[in-house]
């Protein structure tokens, strides 16, 4: 008769061979706007939001989505700062989703990267961040870039043609640019002219079912 530690021993043997948890899927029923937006399927999305639209946890979920998709590849959040693309999405989105879904991701609080059970990962990059970190951080192939604020990225042209589309060749990787109301600039030309293998789409807080009653912000409404 085995003895109570090896009936343990098995007990975790077999706990270890059941089916692996499933990967939630990332999408919010009562959100279709965003749901839409996140199941798009165009290499270059140019997302238009207003404030308290949920730009940030989109952009989050769609950075979750194909890291999941793509096991050990990489993906990249860009915002306008370090401290910035912190903000925006570390705590709040990816932090929140880990502990929500309990997916047990990895978090390294120097590099800002977020490694996930599967292997993939998620870095941050702010356009203020040195040179060489740049140069180390867009010399990778990744299946899905987010630039955050992207109307206010001076040389925005440039930086998709130049930095990031190559980033995205060896994966058949993915780009969303997403930014609040701006007008003029190469983001607004790339929302305008969206055609073929791009896309364009809006959110608007009053589509967002989260804010509490009555307090859409006015400048939406008017």
């Amino acid at each position: 008769m085995p003895s109570d530690i090896e009936k343990q021993a098995i007990l975790l043997a077999a706990q270890h061979k059941q089916k692996p948890k499933a990967t939630p899927a990332f999408l919010d029923d009562d959100f279709p706007t965003q749901t839409g937006f996140l199941r798009d399927t165009a290499k270059l999305i140019c997302l238009l939001c207003t404030r308290r639209a949920g730009k940030s946890m989109g952009a989050g979920l769609r950075l979750l989505r194909a890291g999941y998709a793509n096991p050990g590849a990489s993906c990249l959040f860009v915002a306008l700062t370090r401290d910035s693309a912190k903000k925006i999405v570390w705590k709040d989105v990816f932090k929140a989703l880990n502990c929500k879904h309990r997916l047990g991701i990895r978090f390294n609080e120097t590099e800002l990267s977020a490694t996930l059970p599967n292997g993939s990962i998620i870095y941050l990059l702010g356009v203020d961040t040195t040179e060489d970190e740049k140069e180390k951080l867009l010399g990778q192939k990744y299946a899905e870039v987010v630039i955050d604020e992207a109307a206010l990225v001076l040389g925005l042209d440039s930086a998709w043609a130049d930095a990031i589309r190559p980033t995205l060749i060896d994966l058949k990787g993915k780009a969303l640019f997403v930014s609040t109301p701006r007008r003029g600039g190469a983001f607004q030309a790339f929302y305008e002219g969206a055609e073929g293998e791009w896309a364009s789409d809006t959110i608007t807080s009053l589509e967002n079912p989260h804010l509490p009653a009555g307090e859409v912000p006015r400048t939406v409404e008017e």
